[in-house]
C-alpha cells in the first residue's frame, strides 16, 4: 500500500512514540512510589493513568511496529482481536479516568 521509506518511517515514529510512552509513565510510577507526599488520591489518578498508558506503549505499539517492518499485518485472527481489544481497554481506561472529577474520588476515600 505504501512505499518501504513510508513504513520504514511509521516504524521508526511509533518506536520512538512507544518508548517514550513507557520511559516516561514508568517515571511516573518511579516518583510516586518513591515520594510518599505525592501519594494524594488526584495522583493516584495519574498512577492509573500512567499504568493504562504504559499498558497501550508495550501491547499497542509492539503489534504495530511490527506489521510496519514486515509492510503487511503479520498477525493472525487472533492477534488482531488482542490488538485492538487492548488498545480500546487500556486506551478507554485512560479516557474514562481523565474525565472524572479529583473531588468525587476524594469524597470515596474520605
Amino acid at each position: 500500500l505504501f512505499s518501504q521509506g513510508t513504513y520504514e518511517f511509521l516504524a521508526v515514529l511509533i518506536a520512538t512514540i512507544g518508548i517514550l510512552g513507557f520511559c516516561n509513565n514508568l517515571l511516573v510510577l518511579v516518583l510516586y512510589y518513591k515520594f510518599k507526599r505525592l501519594r494524594t488520591p488526584t495522583s493516584l489518578l495519574l498512577v492509573n493513568i500512567s499504568i493504562s498508558d504504559i499498558l497501550v506503549s508495550v501491547f499497542g505499539v509492539t503489534f504495530t511496529f511490527l506489521s510496519c517492518l514486515k509492510r503487511r499485518w503479520v498477525w493472525d485472527n487472533a492477534g488482531c482481536i488482542w490488538d485492538g481489544f487492548s488498545n480500546s481497554l487500556f486506551g478507554n481506561n485512560s479516557m474514562c479516568t481523565c474525565s472524572h472529577k479529583c473531588d468525587s474520588v476524594n469524597d470515596l476515600l474520605v
